[in-house]
């Protein structure tokens, strides 16, 4: 449903990942799916600044003030 996001059936838990430079990242783990979410976007903000992939209905306070700061399309 989301990018970066999958569910581990061990640990049922949501872990979120993102690839830099090739490079698959652990985000962490979660118990809800919407905080993995949140947390790849973040990071994808970070990394990639307005290139970056969104995922959508997810976002938080903190990932739309990023957005604004990098000028993602998240805002258009």
């Amino acid at each position: 449903k989301y990018k970066g996001v999958h569910w581990n059936k061990l640990r049922k838990k949501w872990i979120a990942q993102i690839r830099i430079n090739g490079v698959r990242n652990h985000l962490g783990s979660f118990n809800n799916e919407k905080e993995a979410a949140e947390t790849y976007n973040q990071i994808a903000l970070k990394q990639h600044g307005k290139f970056a992939f969104q995922n959508r209905n997810v976002h938080s306070r903190l990932s739309i003030l990023l957005a604004m700061r990098h000028g993602s399309a998240l805002l258009r």
